[in-house]
Protein backbone atom coordinates (compact mmCIF):
# COMPACT_ATOMS: atom_id res chain seq x y z
CA UNK A 1 0.00 0.00 0.00
CA UNK A 2 1.08 3.61 -0.94
CA UNK A 3 0.87 5.91 1.70
CA UNK A 4 0.68 10.14 1.30
CA UNK A 5 0.92 12.33 3.43
CA UNK A 6 -2.20 14.26 3.97
CA UNK A 7 -1.89 18.06 3.40
CA UNK A 8 -4.23 20.35 4.31
CA UNK A 9 -4.44 24.42 4.67
CA UNK A 10 -6.36 26.59 6.95
CA UNK A 11 -4.72 25.25 10.09
CA UNK A 12 -6.04 25.49 13.17
CA UNK A 13 -4.63 24.28 16.88
CA UNK A 14 -6.25 24.89 20.61
CA UNK A 15 -6.41 23.95 23.54
CA UNK A 16 -9.34 24.57 25.79
CA UNK A 17 -10.65 23.92 29.10
CA UNK A 18 -14.81 23.56 29.18
CA UNK A 19 -16.53 23.16 32.91
CA UNK A 20 -20.10 23.60 33.76
CA UNK A 21 -21.54 22.41 37.48
CA UNK A 22 -19.68 19.03 37.51
CA UNK A 23 -19.08 18.70 34.10
CA UNK A 24 -15.26 19.58 33.48
CA UNK A 25 -13.47 18.85 30.19
CA UNK A 26 -10.00 19.53 28.85
CA UNK A 27 -9.33 19.34 24.92
CA UNK A 28 -7.00 20.20 22.51
CA UNK A 29 -7.34 20.00 18.40
CA UNK A 30 -5.81 20.23 15.21
CA UNK A 31 -7.10 21.40 11.67
CA UNK A 32 -5.74 21.95 8.53
CA UNK A 33 -2.32 21.32 7.54
CA UNK A 34 -1.40 20.92 11.70
CA UNK A 35 -2.84 17.58 11.79
CA UNK A 36 0.13 15.99 9.42
CA UNK A 37 3.05 14.98 11.87
CA UNK A 38 0.87 16.73 14.86
CA UNK A 39 1.56 15.89 18.31
CA UNK A 40 -1.26 16.98 21.20
CA UNK A 41 -0.36 16.48 24.94
CA UNK A 42 -3.95 16.11 27.20
CA UNK A 43 -3.40 16.74 31.37
CA UNK A 44 -6.26 16.80 33.12
CA UNK A 45 -6.40 20.18 35.22
CA UNK A 46 -6.47 18.08 38.51
CA UNK A 47 -3.79 16.03 37.80
CA UNK A 48 -1.56 17.35 40.58
CA UNK A 49 -4.28 16.30 43.27
CA UNK A 50 -5.39 13.42 41.56
CA UNK A 51 -3.69 10.90 44.31
CA UNK A 52 -5.42 13.44 46.80
CA UNK A 53 -8.92 12.76 48.12
CA UNK A 54 -9.91 16.10 46.55
CA UNK A 55 -13.08 15.15 44.43
CA UNK A 56 -14.73 11.93 43.04
CA UNK A 57 -15.82 11.07 39.30
CA UNK A 58 -18.44 9.17 37.53
CA UNK A 59 -17.95 8.28 34.27
CA UNK A 60 -14.40 9.62 33.49
CA UNK A 61 -12.84 8.69 29.96
CA UNK A 62 -9.69 10.22 27.69
CA UNK A 63 -10.70 10.30 24.11
CA UNK A 64 -9.33 10.59 20.57
CA UNK A 65 -11.91 12.21 17.68
CA UNK A 66 -11.31 12.02 14.00
CA UNK A 67 -14.17 13.97 12.35
CA UNK A 68 -15.12 17.09 9.58
CA UNK A 69 -16.39 20.64 11.50
CA UNK A 70 -19.83 22.07 10.24
CA UNK A 71 -19.01 24.87 8.18
CA UNK A 72 -20.68 26.60 5.41
CA UNK A 73 -19.72 26.28 1.62
CA UNK A 74 -17.87 23.01 2.13
CA UNK A 75 -17.25 21.94 -0.85
CA UNK A 76 -17.49 18.08 -1.43
CA UNK A 77 -16.57 16.60 -5.10
CA UNK A 78 -17.12 12.81 -4.28
CA UNK A 79 -16.70 10.14 -1.78
CA UNK A 80 -13.36 9.91 0.49
CA UNK A 81 -12.20 8.06 3.26
CA UNK A 82 -9.65 9.29 5.88
CA UNK A 83 -7.20 7.77 7.72
CA UNK A 84 -5.07 9.04 10.83
CA UNK A 85 -2.41 6.29 12.89
CA UNK A 86 -1.46 7.64 15.91
CA UNK A 87 0.77 6.89 18.76
CA UNK A 88 -0.80 7.05 21.60
CA UNK A 89 0.89 7.25 24.90
CA UNK A 90 -0.43 7.25 28.20
CA UNK A 91 0.72 8.34 31.59
CA UNK A 92 -0.55 6.58 35.06
CA UNK A 93 -1.44 8.94 38.53
CA UNK A 94 2.15 9.20 39.15
CA UNK A 95 3.09 10.47 35.85
CA UNK A 96 4.92 7.53 34.94
CA UNK A 97 5.14 6.85 30.80
CA UNK A 98 3.49 3.95 29.87
CA UNK A 99 3.89 1.98 26.76
CA UNK A 100 2.21 3.59 23.66
CA UNK A 101 -0.10 2.29 21.71
CA UNK A 102 -1.18 2.45 17.91
CA UNK A 103 -4.25 3.41 16.73
CA UNK A 104 -6.00 3.87 13.82
CA UNK A 105 -8.89 6.34 12.87
CA UNK A 106 -11.17 7.03 10.07
CA UNK A 107 -13.81 9.27 8.71
CA UNK A 108 -15.84 8.84 5.72
CA UNK A 109 -17.93 11.29 3.67
CA UNK A 110 -20.60 10.07 1.38
CA UNK A 111 -21.43 12.94 -1.23
CA UNK A 112 -24.65 11.99 -3.72
CA UNK A 113 -23.69 14.78 -6.02
CA UNK A 114 -26.45 17.52 -5.23
CA UNK A 115 -26.75 18.47 -1.48
CA UNK A 116 -26.71 15.47 0.88
CA UNK A 117 -23.77 14.48 2.55
CA UNK A 118 -23.67 11.69 4.84
CA UNK A 119 -20.79 11.72 7.01
CA UNK A 120 -19.35 8.71 9.62
CA UNK A 121 -16.62 9.73 12.18
CA UNK A 122 -15.16 7.90 15.16
CA UNK A 123 -13.23 8.29 18.30
CA UNK A 124 -11.20 6.39 20.63
CA UNK A 125 -12.21 6.29 24.18
CA UNK A 126 -9.80 5.12 27.77
CA UNK A 127 -11.17 5.56 30.78
CA UNK A 128 -9.16 5.96 33.96
CA UNK A 129 -6.21 8.33 31.87
CA UNK A 130 -5.65 11.90 33.37
CA UNK A 131 -2.28 12.63 30.94
CA UNK A 132 -1.35 11.08 27.44
CA UNK A 133 0.46 12.23 24.61
CA UNK A 134 -1.31 11.92 20.58
CA UNK A 135 1.30 11.73 17.90
CA UNK A 136 0.35 11.52 14.52
CA UNK A 137 2.32 9.02 12.31
CA UNK A 138 0.77 9.15 8.78
CA UNK A 139 -2.61 10.44 7.09
CA UNK A 140 -4.00 8.84 4.70
CA UNK A 141 -7.26 9.55 1.96
CA UNK A 142 -8.84 7.22 0.10
CA UNK A 143 -10.91 8.38 -3.16
CA UNK A 144 -13.79 5.54 -3.05
CA UNK A 145 -14.73 6.95 -6.55
CA UNK A 146 -12.30 6.51 -8.60
CA UNK A 147 -10.49 3.64 -6.03
CA UNK A 148 -7.17 5.62 -5.44
CA UNK A 149 -5.11 7.43 -2.98
CA UNK A 150 -5.35 11.23 -2.98
CA UNK A 151 -4.08 14.34 -1.75
CA UNK A 152 -6.46 16.97 -1.03
CA UNK A 153 -5.32 20.60 0.50
CA UNK A 154 -8.79 22.18 0.05
CA UNK A 155 -9.85 19.22 2.56
CA UNK A 156 -9.41 22.01 5.77
CA UNK A 157 -12.62 21.06 7.39
CA UNK A 158 -11.07 17.74 8.66
CA UNK A 159 -10.11 18.11 12.68
CA UNK A 160 -8.41 15.76 14.96
CA UNK A 161 -9.50 16.21 18.49
CA UNK A 162 -8.12 14.79 22.00
CA UNK A 163 -9.54 15.41 25.65
CA UNK A 164 -10.34 14.43 28.47
CA UNK A 165 -14.26 14.41 29.99
CA UNK A 166 -15.99 13.88 33.38
CA UNK A 167 -18.32 14.25 35.50
CA UNK A 168 -16.56 15.49 39.09
CA UNK A 169 -17.35 16.39 42.28
CA UNK A 170 -14.87 18.30 44.63
CA UNK A 171 -14.68 18.08 48.31
CA UNK A 172 -17.64 20.35 49.91
CA UNK A 173 -15.90 22.69 52.66
CA UNK A 174 -18.49 21.86 55.39
CA UNK A 175 -17.20 24.20 57.93
CA UNK A 176 -16.90 27.95 56.44
CA UNK A 177 -19.83 29.81 56.85
CA UNK A 178 -20.72 31.55 53.69
CA UNK A 179 -20.55 35.73 53.23
CA UNK A 180 -24.02 37.22 51.60
CA UNK A 181 -24.81 40.82 50.98
CA UNK A 182 -27.57 42.68 49.14
CA UNK A 183 -27.86 45.70 47.08
CA UNK A 184 -31.06 47.48 45.83
CA UNK A 185 -31.90 47.80 41.85
CA UNK A 186 -33.81 50.62 40.47
CA UNK A 187 -34.78 50.55 36.80
CA UNK A 188 -36.13 53.81 34.59
CA UNK A 189 -38.63 53.76 32.21
CA UNK A 190 -36.14 52.65 29.48
CA UNK A 191 -35.11 49.73 31.61
CA UNK A 192 -31.68 51.51 32.51
CA UNK A 193 -30.21 49.18 35.94
CA UNK A 194 -28.78 51.18 38.75
CA UNK A 195 -27.44 48.99 41.79
CA UNK A 196 -27.29 51.16 44.88
CA UNK A 197 -24.87 49.72 47.43
CA UNK A 198 -25.17 47.53 50.60
CA UNK A 199 -28.25 48.86 52.20
CA UNK A 200 -29.94 47.59 55.01
CA UNK A 201 -33.09 48.95 53.92
CA UNK A 202 -35.27 49.94 50.33
CA UNK A 203 -35.98 53.18 49.11
CA UNK A 204 -39.51 54.21 47.27
CA UNK A 205 -37.35 53.63 43.94
CA UNK A 206 -36.08 49.63 44.92
CA UNK A 207 -37.55 47.37 42.42
CA UNK A 208 -35.69 44.18 43.33
CA UNK A 209 -33.27 42.93 45.82
CA UNK A 210 -30.12 41.76 44.84
CA UNK A 211 -28.40 38.56 46.88
CA UNK A 212 -24.66 37.63 45.95
CA UNK A 213 -22.64 35.97 48.43
CA UNK A 214 -18.76 34.19 48.35
CA UNK A 215 -18.02 30.65 46.22
CA UNK A 216 -18.22 27.72 48.67
CA UNK A 217 -15.21 25.76 47.74
CA UNK A 218 -16.49 22.04 46.62
CA UNK A 219 -20.24 23.42 45.55
CA UNK A 220 -22.27 22.28 43.04
CA UNK A 221 -25.20 24.69 43.69
CA UNK A 222 -26.61 26.94 46.48
CA UNK A 223 -30.01 26.72 48.90
CA UNK A 224 -31.02 30.65 49.08
CA UNK A 225 -34.05 30.67 51.52
CA UNK A 226 -35.93 34.20 52.52
CA UNK A 227 -38.98 35.21 54.27
CA UNK A 228 -40.93 38.47 55.34
CA UNK A 229 -42.76 39.48 58.35
CA UNK A 230 -44.14 42.58 59.00
CA UNK A 231 -43.66 45.32 61.36
CA UNK A 232 -47.40 46.45 61.99
CA UNK A 233 -48.08 47.29 65.35
CA UNK A 234 -52.02 47.06 67.12
CA UNK A 235 -52.45 50.22 65.86
CA UNK A 236 -51.70 49.70 62.00
CA UNK A 237 -49.20 52.50 60.17
CA UNK A 238 -49.11 54.31 63.29
CA UNK A 239 -47.29 51.79 65.51
CA UNK A 240 -44.31 50.27 63.68
CA UNK A 241 -42.58 47.22 65.74
CA UNK A 242 -38.52 47.44 65.59
CA UNK A 243 -36.86 43.72 64.64
CA UNK A 244 -36.51 42.86 68.43
CA UNK A 245 -40.27 43.20 69.18
CA UNK A 246 -40.84 40.30 66.47
CA UNK A 247 -40.41 36.94 66.95
CA UNK A 248 -38.82 34.59 64.77
CA UNK A 249 -37.17 31.50 65.64
CA UNK A 250 -35.28 28.63 63.53
CA UNK A 251 -38.79 26.89 63.46
CA UNK A 252 -40.61 29.90 62.31
CA UNK A 253 -38.79 30.45 59.64
CA UNK A 254 -38.04 27.08 58.19
CA UNK A 255 -42.10 26.71 58.33
CA UNK A 256 -42.56 30.19 56.27
CA UNK A 257 -39.38 30.42 53.76
CA UNK A 258 -39.40 30.46 50.27
CA UNK A 259 -36.38 28.27 48.86
CA UNK A 260 -34.56 28.19 45.61
CA UNK A 261 -31.50 26.09 44.52
CA UNK A 262 -29.38 27.56 41.72
CA UNK A 263 -25.77 27.12 40.12
CA UNK A 264 -25.31 30.87 40.60
CA UNK A 265 -23.77 32.68 43.25
CA UNK A 266 -26.37 35.65 43.11
CA UNK A 267 -30.11 35.83 42.72
CA UNK A 268 -32.30 38.93 42.39
CA UNK A 269 -36.18 38.98 44.60
CA UNK A 270 -38.66 41.30 43.46
CA UNK A 271 -39.73 44.24 45.78
CA UNK A 272 -43.32 42.71 46.26
CA UNK A 273 -43.27 43.27 49.77
CA UNK A 274 -45.20 45.09 52.27
CA UNK A 275 -43.79 47.06 55.14
CA UNK A 276 -41.66 44.84 57.38
CA UNK A 277 -38.39 42.82 57.34
CA UNK A 278 -37.15 40.46 54.65
CA UNK A 279 -34.43 37.73 56.22
CA UNK A 280 -32.74 35.37 54.11
CA UNK A 281 -29.70 33.18 54.15
CA UNK A 282 -27.57 30.95 51.47
CA UNK A 283 -25.77 27.69 52.45
CA UNK A 284 -23.07 25.61 49.58
CA UNK A 285 -24.78 22.12 48.63
CA UNK A 286 -21.56 19.39 46.82
CA UNK A 287 -22.00 15.92 46.96
CA UNK A 288 -20.72 13.22 49.48
CA UNK A 289 -17.41 11.53 47.89
CA UNK A 290 -18.20 7.94 48.98
CA UNK A 291 -22.27 8.20 47.29
CA UNK A 292 -22.08 11.26 44.82
CA UNK A 293 -25.93 10.92 43.83
CA UNK A 294 -26.81 12.18 47.46
CA UNK A 295 -26.48 16.01 48.60
CA UNK A 296 -23.78 17.46 51.10
CA UNK A 297 -24.81 20.25 52.74
CA UNK A 298 -22.68 23.48 53.93
CA UNK A 299 -22.86 25.60 56.65
CA UNK A 300 -25.86 28.05 56.60
CA UNK A 301 -24.75 32.04 56.27
CA UNK A 302 -27.55 32.37 59.29
CA UNK A 303 -26.56 29.09 61.39
CA UNK A 304 -28.77 27.42 62.88
CA UNK A 305 -29.69 28.39 66.92
CA UNK A 306 -32.47 27.67 69.64
CA UNK A 307 -31.07 31.10 70.44
CA UNK A 308 -32.43 32.58 67.79
CA UNK A 309 -35.65 34.28 69.00
CA UNK A 310 -36.54 37.79 67.78
CA UNK A 311 -36.08 38.96 63.76
CA UNK A 312 -32.55 41.43 65.26
CA UNK A 313 -31.25 37.65 66.18
CA UNK A 314 -30.77 37.12 62.44
CA UNK A 315 -27.83 38.04 60.95
CA UNK A 316 -28.96 39.37 57.50
CA UNK A 317 -32.22 41.56 57.54
CA UNK A 318 -33.41 43.86 55.15
CA UNK A 319 -35.87 46.55 56.12
CA UNK A 320 -38.97 47.49 53.89
CA UNK A 321 -39.52 51.12 54.10
CA UNK A 322 -41.73 51.46 51.15
CA UNK A 323 -44.08 48.80 50.54
CA UNK A 324 -44.89 47.50 46.93
CA UNK A 325 -47.57 49.66 45.33
CA UNK A 326 -49.40 50.78 48.70
CA UNK A 327 -52.31 52.40 47.13
CA UNK A 328 -53.11 49.67 44.89
CA UNK A 329 -55.01 46.56 45.03
CA UNK A 330 -52.62 43.33 43.97
CA UNK A 331 -51.78 39.69 43.92
CA UNK A 332 -48.53 38.23 43.58
CA UNK A 333 -47.87 34.68 42.46
CA UNK A 334 -44.13 32.62 41.49
CA UNK A 335 -43.99 29.39 39.89
CA UNK A 336 -40.51 28.32 40.25
CA UNK A 337 -38.10 25.68 38.20
CA UNK A 338 -35.31 24.05 38.55
CA UNK A 339 -31.88 26.12 39.03
CA UNK A 340 -33.97 28.82 40.02
CA UNK A 341 -35.66 29.72 37.22
CA UNK A 342 -39.04 31.57 37.57
CA UNK A 343 -42.43 32.94 36.32
CA UNK A 344 -43.37 35.72 38.01
CA UNK A 345 -47.37 37.38 37.57
CA UNK A 346 -49.02 40.01 39.19
CA UNK A 347 -52.21 41.47 38.79
CA UNK A 348 -53.68 44.85 39.73
CA UNK A 349 -57.10 45.18 41.08
CA UNK A 350 -59.58 48.82 41.18
CA UNK A 351 -61.43 49.76 44.39
CA UNK A 352 -64.38 46.93 43.08
CA UNK A 353 -62.00 44.14 42.62
CA UNK A 354 -61.70 43.94 38.91
CA UNK A 355 -58.31 43.37 37.40
CA UNK A 356 -57.16 46.22 35.43
CA UNK A 357 -53.41 44.92 34.89
CA UNK A 358 -51.41 42.19 34.71
CA UNK A 359 -47.86 41.98 34.91
CA UNK A 360 -45.80 38.97 33.79
CA UNK A 361 -42.30 38.16 33.92
CA UNK A 362 -39.70 34.73 33.11
CA UNK A 363 -36.39 35.75 34.96
CA UNK A 364 -34.54 34.26 32.38
CA UNK A 365 -35.63 37.21 29.95
CA UNK A 366 -34.92 40.81 30.92
CA UNK A 367 -38.45 42.15 30.32
CA UNK A 368 -41.93 42.22 31.87
CA UNK A 369 -44.73 41.81 29.90
CA UNK A 370 -48.20 43.46 30.22
CA UNK A 371 -51.28 43.29 29.63
CA UNK A 372 -55.20 45.26 30.47
CA UNK A 373 -58.77 44.67 30.88
CA UNK A 374 -60.86 47.58 30.01
CA UNK A 375 -64.38 47.61 31.32
CA UNK A 376 -67.34 49.08 29.38
CA UNK A 377 -70.24 51.58 31.58
CA UNK A 378 -71.89 48.30 33.16
CA UNK A 379 -68.04 46.99 34.60
CA UNK A 380 -67.87 44.42 32.46
CA UNK A 381 -64.75 43.30 31.18
CA UNK A 382 -65.13 43.76 27.13
CA UNK A 383 -61.72 45.03 25.79
CA UNK A 384 -58.69 42.77 26.64
CA UNK A 385 -55.56 44.20 25.60
CA UNK A 386 -53.08 42.01 24.34
CA UNK A 387 -50.01 41.72 26.82
CA UNK A 388 -46.77 43.69 25.26
CA UNK A 389 -43.37 43.34 26.26
CA UNK A 390 -41.83 46.12 27.93
CA UNK A 391 -38.12 47.69 28.55
CA UNK A 392 -38.66 47.98 31.87
CA UNK A 393 -38.03 44.59 33.25
CA UNK A 394 -39.51 45.81 37.13
CA UNK A 395 -42.88 44.13 38.54
CA UNK A 396 -44.86 47.44 39.21
CA UNK A 397 -47.73 49.28 37.78
CA UNK A 398 -47.36 50.59 34.28
CA UNK A 399 -49.81 53.64 34.15
CA UNK A 400 -50.61 55.68 30.89
CA UNK A 401 -49.69 51.93 28.76
CA UNK A 402 -52.21 52.41 27.08
CA UNK A 403 -53.96 55.67 25.75
CA UNK A 404 -56.27 57.49 23.85
CA UNK A 405 -55.95 60.39 21.06
CA UNK A 406 -55.78 62.56 23.93
CA UNK A 407 -53.31 60.51 25.96
CA UNK A 408 -55.69 59.07 28.38
CA UNK A 409 -55.64 55.83 29.16
CA UNK A 410 -58.52 54.21 27.42
CA UNK A 411 -61.59 53.39 29.14
CA UNK A 412 -65.29 53.14 28.46
CA UNK A 413 -66.16 56.23 27.44
CA UNK A 414 -64.23 55.82 23.95
CA UNK A 415 -66.42 53.32 23.10
CA UNK A 416 -69.44 52.68 24.95
CA UNK A 417 -71.22 55.89 25.03
CA UNK A 418 -72.87 57.56 22.25
CA UNK A 419 -71.76 61.01 20.43
CA UNK A 420 -74.25 63.62 22.08
CA UNK A 421 -73.84 65.02 18.37
CA UNK A 422 -75.47 61.92 16.32
CA UNK A 423 -79.25 61.14 15.66
CA UNK A 424 -80.78 57.97 15.50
Amino acid sequence: MRRLKFILVAAISLVSTLGFGSDVEWTSRLEGQDISNGTMTITDGDFDVLLSPAFVDIDQHAYIRLGLTERVGMQFTGNRIVTINLDIIPYTANDTQLPAEQVTLTVEYSFDGTSAVTVDGSDYRMPGTYKFEVIVDTVIIFDVDNAIFITEPAADYVFLEAGIRAERYYVLDTQTVPDISAQMIHFDDLGNMTEVGSPIATDAATDEIYLNWDYVDGAEYYDLEWTWVDNYGATGLTNIRSQGDIDLTDQDFKNNSTRIRTSAQYYRIPQIFSKGYVIFRVRGVGRWQDAPEKDLYGEWSSPNSASKLKVDQWEDVITIINEHEELKNWQYQATYAEDGKKKEVTQYFDGSLRGRQTVTRINSDNHSVVGETVYDNEGRGVIQILPVPQENPAIRYYPQLNVNSDAVPYYHGNFDWEDGNEFC
